[in-house]
């Protein structure tokens, strides 16, 4: 109770975090018995010792009550996470998922076309099969033995259609 207690006094007085730790140690308890479950116990409240020492806006909820103890001991580490941290997560997931999406091709071909400075405008030297457009990137890599000669990959900047030669 005492960690619990140490973390949650940083900005409110002894007797407040005391008794917020009370709650919070007695709700712990409650999940996860500490005469049966030591293990699940402890590392809860180091979780939940962690997370009231780096996020100012859970300890403030918690002396506050507007979190009750027994709601905040089933919280994931997800949850307790501060602010800066949730957003960075949302900005990554969202990065991967358009990563992994099958259409990036048509959701941004001209800025990705443009960033590697290729104008999507300009003639290729290839033509499309499917849409028989000249607006064509390619790009040459050597995929077998090195008497062999390179594979040019194309892609057409009009239809997404991508190929090899």
């Amino acid at each position: 109770m005492n960690l619990l207690a140490d973390a949650l006094k940083l900005n409110s007085s002894d007797d407040i975090a005391k008794f917020a730790a009370f709650g919070v140690e007695s709700a712990i308890n409650d999940l996860h018995d500490a005469a049966k479950d030591s293990k699940s116990y402890l590392s809860k409240a180091k979780t939940l010792t962690f997370s009231f020492k780096n996020n100012e806006r859970l300890r403030v909820e918690v002396i506050n009550g507007l979190i009750p103890s027994d709601k905040l001991v089933t919280l994931s580490t997800k949850e307790l996470a501060t602010d800066e941290v949730k957003s960075a997560r949302e900005e990554t997931s969202k990065t991967a998922t358009l990563a992994r999406r099958g259409d990036i091709y048509e959701l941004a071909r001209d800025e990705m076309a443009k960033a590697n400075n290729i104008d999507p405008n300009k003639g290729g030297e290839f033509v499309c099969s499917r849409c028989k457009g000249t607006k064509t990137s390619h790009y040459a890599m050597q995929t077998r033995s090195s008497d062999e000669p390179m594979t040019i990959f194309v892609c057409c900047l009009t239809c997404g259609k991508r190929w090899r030669c």
